[in-house]
C-alpha cells in the first residue's frame, strides 16, 4: 500500500475552482498594516529568497547586514530593499504557503527557494547541487493552486535559463547543477519504498516538501519561482543516509544562499 496523500474537493471545485474564499492575503495584510503605529521605514522587495531552519538564516545574517520588518515575521531586507530573505518559519508546504501569500499580497514578484533535498538517484550524491525544473505535487497544498488533473508544477523557464547562464559565465568552477524533477511530499516518516519506486518511474530524482506548492502558486499568481537544492541525504538504496545536520552541509547551504543573493544582485 502506498501513502500518496489525497484531499477531496467537490466536483465544481475540481473542474472550475468556483469556490469563493472568505478572505484573502491582501485583506489580511491590509488588516496588519492598519495595526502599525508608524509608517514602515523599509521597502518590500520584488525578489525574496526562501530558506528553511534557524541555522541557515543565522549563518547568512551573520555575514550580511539586513533590516527586519514588523508586518512579515522572519522577513529580512537587504540591499536597500532590492532583496529579501525569509526563513525559520517551519517546514513543509502549509507553513511556506502562508508566507508566500502574504508576500505576494505586498508586491513580491519573484521567489528563489534555497533548500535541502534528498536524493532518489545514484547519480546525485550528498553534497551535490540541483536546480529543480519541475515538481510532482503530493504535498497536500499544491493541488489547491493547480487546475484539475494536473499533478506537476513547473519552474519559471526564464529563471532556469538565467541561473544556468549565470553559473556558467560567472562561476564556471562551481560544481555542476543537476537539472531534476522533484517529488514534493509532506511527511518525511511516511516516505515508503513503494512510493519511491513509483515516483522514480515518473522521473523524480529528489524529494523535499515544498517546491510543488511554490511552483503552483507562482503560476496561479503570475509570478516567477525557482528552487535550487543542496543534496543533504540519500534514499537511493531505500535506506536513509542523512547528513542534514553536518557542519559541512550547513556551510554549503549558506554559500548556496549567498550565491543566490549574488545572482539577484546581477540579474534582477
Amino acid at each position: 500500500m502506498t501513502s500518496t496523500l489525497k484531499i477531496s474537493l467537490t466536483s465544481d471545485q475540481k473542474q472550475q475552482k468556483t469556490f469563493t474564499p472568505v478572505t484573502s492575503a491582501k485583506q489580511y495584510m491590509k488588516y496588519l498594516q492598519s495595526l502599525e503605529e508608524e509608517a514602515p521605514t523599509y521597502t518590500i522587495p520584488e525578489t525574496v529568497l526562501v530558506t528553511f531552519g534557524a541555522s541557515a538564516m543565522e549563518r547568512f545574517l551573520a555575514r550580511h547586514e539586513a533590516k527586519t520588518t514588523k508586518i512579515i515575521r522572519r522577513l529580512h531586507i537587504i540591499d536597500d530593499g532590492k532583496l529579501g530573505i525569509i526563513g525559520d518559519f517551519g517546514i513543509g508546504a502549509p507553513a511556506m504557503i502562508h508566507r508566500l501569500e502574504e508576500l505576494i499580497a505586498l508586491g513580491v514578484k519573484r521567489f528563489i527557494l534555497v533548500g535541502l533535498a534528498g536524493s532518489l538517484s545514484y547519480e546525485l550524491k550528498i553534497g551535490d547541487y540541483a536546480i529543480c525544473t519541475e515538481a510532482l505535487s503530493e504535498d497536500g497544498v499544491g493541488h489547491l493552486y493547480m487546475p484539475e488533473g494536473e499533478t506537476v508544477s513547473l519552474a519559471t523557464p526564464s529563471l532556469v535559463q538565467d541561473w544556468s547562464q549565470y553559473i556558467e559565465k560567472k562561476h564556471p568552477q562551481h560544481p555542476k547543477f543537476h537539472h531534476v524533477k522533484t517529488w514534493s511530499f509532506p511527511v518525511i516518516f511516511r516516505e515508503s519504498q513503494e512510493d519511491i519506486a513509483r515516483v522514480k518511474a515518473e522521473g523524480c530524482r529528489t524529494v523535499e516538501m515544498e517546491v510543488a506548492a511554490l511552483y503552483a502558486i507562482a503560476k496561479e499568481k503570475n509570478i516567477d519561482a525557482l528552487a535550487i537544492f543542496l543534496i543533504s541525504d540519500s534514499l537511493a538504496d531505500n535506506v536513509w543516509d542523512p547528513k542534514l545536520k553536518n557542519l559541512s552541509t550547513k556551510e554549503q547551504l549558506t554559500q548556496l544562499t549567498e550565491l543566490a543573493m549574488y545572482f539577484v544582485r546581477e540579474r534582477m
